[in-house]
């Protein structure tokens, strides 16, 4: 937009009351980068005259001058003619700067039909001069910028590169690179760093260009092996996604059973022997399983059962020659369970 300055020329009282007086505009007005276009205006008008005439002349910008032909009373009128308009172009600089523009209204003598050289009714006042001061802006310094450029480092998909301000703080994107079996910590200026100096959404303030690296770290899972009722105690296992693990064998014991292999549900089914591969990329709890190194043979309606005793705190045996439970610590309730008497669960009843 262009900035509008406007002064009032004022002039001295003229004889018989006569006055006029000068205007002067300028505004400033954006032509390319490199500089400005100064276009200005300057008039004069007349208060309470008979046919005088008057005149604007602006420094370096031409002049004019008009008559007013009839008597126009007690109020200030502007003078047809007495008009200059001009322009000027000023270069721009690094920095702003202040031009000066000037005019000056004047009287002149005219005779009674407005012609010179005839009946001069007499120059009215005198002339005073007026200067507008147009600021000039400097001209548009583009400001420094910065590249952040990202390298995956050993990842695909790296973010695009970022640019920085001069002195402005660059927020980092939060994109960050992809890896399998590993994680992206965040950003360093090294390509060997084992932890970050940037993370992401992060500020960057410094300024100057600079490459930035991912830096990863190793996804791991962890095995935990369970002796259910084993005796030792718990053992834990690590490996990396993508790596797998060796199931461990069993270096358990347990007194009157045989270590059958290991299950993700205590007391389940066998899934994975010692020695066989785990390579689900998870961490998960394996229970020991353990079978009876003697089952003991429950007959039961004439049917042929076994009972896998599930606490090594139960002693045997537990039936005689008939197929007749010998001790009175346990009964036989719904659903083919033996428990003790106070309730407490220590085997099921399975067909053969």
């Amino acid at each position: 937009m262009p900035s509008a300055y406007t002064s009032v020329v004022p002039i001295p009282e003229g004889a018989g009351n006569r006055q006029y007086r000068g205007y002067l505009e300028a505004t400033v007005q954006d032509v390319a980068d490199s500089y400005v276009r100064v276009n200005y205006t300057a008039y004069v008008e007349m208060y309470y005259a008979w046919q005088y005439g008057v005149g604007i002349q602006v420094t370096g910008g031409g002049s004019a001058t008009g008559v007013l032909p009839n008597a126009i009373g007690a109020e200030w009128v502007r003078v047809p003619g007495a008009v200059v308009t001009g322009y000027f172009t000023v270069n721009k600089t690094s920095s702003q700067r202040t031009y000066a523009v000037s005019a000056r209204a004047y009287g002149v003598a005219v005779d009674i039909n407005g012609n010179a050289p005839g009946y001069y009714y007499g120059s009215a006042g005198g002339s005073a001069t007026v200067s507008v001061n147009v600021t000039i802006p400097a001209a548009y310094t583009p400001p420094r910028t910065y590249t952040v450029s990202f390298n995956a480092n050993g990842g695909n998909n790296a973010p695009a590169s970022q640019t920085k301000i001069h002195n402005k703080t660059l927020i980092l994107t939060t994109q960050v690179p992809e890896r399998d079996g590993y994680r992206c910590l965040g950003w360093a200026t090294s390509s060997t760093a084992s932890s970050p100096t940037y993370i992401p959404g992060g500020a960057y303030i410094t300024n100057a260009s600079d490459v930035l690296y991912a830096v990863w770290e190793r996804i791991t899972f962890t095995i935990t092996y369970n002796a259910a009722n084993g005796t030792g105690t718990t053992k834990t296992q690590t490996f990396n996604a993508g790596d797998g693990a060796t199931i461990q064998s069993n270096s358990w014991s347990r007194e009157g059973y045989t270590f059958a292999g290991w299950s993700t549900v205590r007391r389940g089914d066998v899934e994975y022997a010692p020695n066989s591969s785990y390579s689900t990329n998870r961490d998960v709890t394996l229970y020991a399983i353990w079978t009876p190194s003697n089952p003991y043979v429950l007959f039961k309606d004439q049917e042929l059962y076994c009972w896998e005793i599930n606490e090594s705190s139960i002693d045997g045996p537990f039936i005689d020659q008939y197929g007749e439970i010998t001790t009175t610590t346990f009964t036989e309730q719904t659903g083919q369970d033996l428990i003790m008497a106070d309730n407490f669960l220590v085997g099921s009843i399975e067909e053969v």
